[in-house]
């Protein structure tokens, strides 16, 4: 990785997957690109990808930036013990945990009860998978998290409930801000106001880059 400059990594998703979830503009965070990388977290196992990172370049500071799953995925990487070249976290419109957004779904989306379907579910996941839904919980490891994140939700976002923004900035143990985003669907709060969301995100990582 040369210094000096934003990379951006994400991992390649199916065409569904990646067209909800915005790549950021490399250019909107030049004010801090003084060895940084920004990782954005669409749907993997970010430690492993951090230590990757570090292991090529010890010196290179790290943020990570995930939207919805990659929200999620981003919560649930801050309660990791993490290398302490990650210095800031953004998780915009992020779910508190994998049980709760399947509940929302298929009790609001799709009008069915918990019980069967989300029991027999985590069930047979619990035996591919080898974990539990409720286990897979932002909340938990936000709990746990010691990197400075700044959450940001979209007020008008019914796919992952705009509660759950409370839910996870109240929990988190880190040093933390929040940005709601007025207008705002669910993964669309770049593009309603990008000039306060980027404006937001640069001053953010300003506090903790240097």
């Amino acid at each position: 990785f040369e210094e000096n400059k934003v990379v951006n990594q994400v991992e390649k998703q199916d065409n569904a997957i990646n067209s909800a979830i915005p790549i950021v503009d490399t250019n909107s965070i030049n004010n801090v690109s003084n060895s940084v990388e920004q990782v954005n977290v669409v749907n993997t196992n970010a430690v492993p990808l951090n230590n990757q990172i570090v292991n090529n370049n010890p010196n290179v500071k790290i943020l990570i930036h995930g939207v919805s799953m990659g929200a999620a995925t981003t919560m649930m990487a801050t309660g990791e013990d993490l290398p302490e070249n990650v210095k800031v976290a953004v998780a915009d419109c992020g779910f508190t945990s994998v049980w709760d957004i399947f509940s929302n779904k298929i009790t609001n989306s799709f009008k069915m009860h918990e019980f069967p379907m989300l029991y027999s579910a985590n069930t047979v996941n619990k035996l591919y998978s080898g974990f539990d839904f409720k286990e897979a919980s932002s909340i938990e490891q936000l709990k746990k998290s010691k990197t400075p994140t700044l959450f940001i939700h979209g007020d008008l976002d019914s796919f992952v409930p705009f509660e759950m923004l409370d839910k996870v900035y109240q929990v988190a143990s880190c040093e933390k801000e929040k940005l709601v985003i007025k207008g705002a669907a669910h993964a669309a709060s770049s593009g309603v106001n990008p000039n306060l969301y980027w404006e937001t995100v640069d001053e953010f990582i300003e506090k903790y880059i240097y």
